[in-house]
């Protein structure tokens, strides 16, 4: 799989460059080069899911780094195979090569857990840094329909808007997990929805499903649906995650998510269902 790497090589802000002073405190004492690697919040505009943003400090004694992503399980069947020291140099010759300076990457298309591995050089002598970032690889599940009471709410017409999506499901450290990619950006008003905002929740098959999100002070999840209103900004559908009113109807085959639209300043409109029908399992 081709991993889109983009390299941000200007200086950094200063309390970047803290944090790796802070890695550098015992240069004067180290005997080998060496990274630390750390895990940065992602820029806007990225997919969460598949993409991962790192900054790697070097010591004082690295001359050049290289990165090379790739599956974790590929990287731990080289190493059994041939050992750490043939992964260090497949890494330099098949990495992405940087001087001996701090650098922040934004690392792309990584659908599953992936090794990002770092080797730092100085002359012939090479140590390995590693992080590990799990993907989600989500995979069609079912086609169907999606019915919401927001834009008739929102623009006074009454019923249901209904269009077509995808559900998408993927397994993350055992939880069964699914997916309404897009959510509201998906109904048909481009000039007032945005992509990037999606519906997850833990579904095991039986009635109970989960939404995915922080919970607010009455243990609702409030989820942001991608529907900007001209006035008030961001929608979130705030679902009550409780069985009685969110649930999967196996006689119907469809899931049921019993919310109100929220802005900012307060509620927009009250509390109703949002429905997802499946029409055909892939």
């Amino acid at each position: 799989m081709k991993k889109i790497f983009y390299a941000l090589l200007a200086l950094l802000a200063a309390a970047a460059v803290v944090g790796c002073e802070e890695a550098d405190n015992g240069a004067a004492t180290d005997t080998a080069p060496a990274v630390t690697i750390y895990n940065l919040a992602l820029p806007e505009g990225y997919d969460a899911d598949v993409t991962c943003s790192v900054r790697i400090c070097p010591n004082a004694l690295t001359e050049a780094m290289y990165v090379l992503t790739e599956l974790l399980t590929d990287k731990e069947a080289y190493v059994a195979e041939n050992g750490e020291e043939a992964y260090a140099a497949k890494v330099v010759d098949e990495g992405d090569a940087y001087e001996g300076e701090t650098q922040e990457l934004v690392l792309g298309n990584l659908a599953g857990k992936y090794a990002v591995t770092v080797v730092a050089v100085r002359g012939n002598v090479r140590t390995i840094g590693e992080y590990v970032f799990n993907g989600i690889a989500w995979a069609p599940y079912a086609k169907g329909l999606y019915a919401s009471y927001c834009f008739p709410g929102i623009f006074s017409q009454g019923g249901y808007k209904a269009w077509e999506q995808v559900l998408e499901h993927a397994t993350v450290d055992g939880r069964e997990l699914y997916r309404l990619k897009n959510m509201y950006q998906n109904a048909g008003y481009p000039q007032y929805t945005e992509a990037g905002h999606h519906l997850i929740f833990e579904w095991s098959g039986d009635k109970a499903i989960m939404p995915q999100g922080e919970k607010d002070g009455n243990g609702y999840v409030p989820v942001a649906t991608g529907f900007l209103h001209p006035s008030y900004g961001m929608i979130s559908l705030t679902i009550d995650p409780d069985p009685a009113y969110s649930y999967y109807s196996a006689e119907n085959d469809t899931f049921i998510f019993n919310g109100c639209l929220k802005v900012a300043l307060g509620t927009l409109v009250d509390w109703n269902n949002d429905l997802f029908l499946i029409q055909e399992r892939l």
